[in-house]
């Protein structure tokens, strides 16, 4: 009896240590497994590194050296453990994964074309003048005098007066005709904050509201888009030869600019602005023979720069949007600056960054919905 229960004792131990070294292989075998790596942004706690060093035989098996220990063979069966049962114990609970906090990626903004530091000093430089303007202080005549204000009517008088001369006039030149009547419109606008007194001044609200309506009727071909733009031209003729249309209806004092001229069309006069800047002043001698052109159409651009970014206009409260009309507004008085000075390296200079503040709104804003 006593030798089949030493017997059955020694099987029990031997299956312990079978079944101790299966339960290693196994928890050896679930850490092999490659850990993936963490993604970008995103925050993971890793557990400390173990030490690769073999592992020392504990104080407790060193001093076992005389005990009795049950052997197989000539092999202890603790020879792998010092306590089997313990060990596998231990080493049943298999450490749960690192943790990976949710984070939700996030994409850096698209940077805006970088200013440089020309471009950065116009801006500060022609704010505070263009805020006033936008405000309606009566500093618009920092922008654009009086002069070049009514030589640009008396310009927009003399196309309009052209291209209404019948039906087949109208047809080749409706589309002028309502850009050329959106400017004067925003023009008239103009004079009535400006602090300068302008020949029409009493009847600005009046032509800045039929200009208005001179452009959104020369909206198609024919007859019957002639006659009707004709009628409101004609009201806007007499108004600006100093006289009252007797059907006029009363005009309010101010009106933002985006409710009496398309953005588009303002934007139209402003690229052949551009046009004549680029193309006819190329030289030394071009900058002097040119020299009226080329201020007249720098100050008007600067004045349709300062326009289109008052309120009303979309994408007006947007801060890279101020930024391109500063920049362009600033870039053109120092067109004048340059012409005026009869500098063409200046005038070189200050084109340039002209063009630059256009395109590069341009790449950023669309505005077909104002045409």
């Amino acid at each position: 009896m006593i030798g089949s229960a030493r017997g059955r004792l020694f099987r029990l131990r031997l299956l312990l240590v079978v079944a101790s070294a299966g339960v290693s292989t196994f928890i050896a075998g679930c850490g092999s497994q490659p850990v993936p790596e963490p993604q970008a942004n995103v925050t993971v706690n890793t557990a400390p590194e173990t030490s690769s060093a073999a592992p020392q035989p504990s104080a407790a098996k060193q001093a076992r050296t005389t005990s009795a220990r049950p052997a197989l063979g000539d092999i202890p069966l603790d020879v792998w453990f010092d306590d089997p049962i313990a060990v596998s114990q231990q080493q049943g609970a298999v450490a749960a994964p690192a943790q990976v906090a949710a984070v939700t990626p996030t994409t850096p903004p698209a940077e805006a074309p970088a200013m440089t530091s020309s471009d950065a000093a116009a801006t500060t430089a022609a704010s505070s003048t263009a805020e006033s303007a936008a405000a309606g202080s009566g500093d618009w005549n920092g922008i654009i005098p009086v002069e070049i204000l009514e030589n640009e009517v008396k310009r927009i008088r003399g196309t309009l007066n052209s291209s209404m001369q019948g039906v087949g006039k109208y047809n080749g030149a409706y589309k002028e005709i309502r850009v050329e009547a959106s400017v004067l419109a925003a023009l008239a606008g103009i004079a009535i904050a400006h602090s300068e007194d302008v020949r029409w001044k009493d009847k600005a609200k009046y032509i800045r509201d039929v200009s208005s309506e001179v452009a959104a009727k020369a909206d198609g071909l024919g007859a019957k888009h002639f006659e009707a733009t004709q009628a409101a031209y004609e009201k806007l003729e007499q108004l600006l030869n100093g006289n009252m249309p007797a059907d006029l209806e009363e005009a309010a004092p101010e009106l933002d600019f985006s409710e009496v001229a398309k953005r588009g069309s303002l934007m139209q006069r402003m690229e052949k602005s551009f046009q004549f800047l680029r193309s006819n002043v190329t030289n030394e001698a071009a900058l002097k023979s040119e020299a009226d052109k080329a201020i007249h159409e720098a100050t008007l651009l600067a004045a349709l720069a300062q326009v289109i970014s008052t309120e009303g206009y979309d994408s007006t409260d947007e801060e890279d949007y101020k930024a391109f009309v500063q920049r362009m507004l600033q870039a053109n008085q120092d067109i004048v600056k340059a012409v005026k000075n009869g500098s063409f390296d200046a005038f070189t200079e200050a084109n340039s960054r002209n063009q630059k503040a256009c395109d590069e709104c341009h790449v950023g804003y669309r505005f077909a919905d104002d045409f």
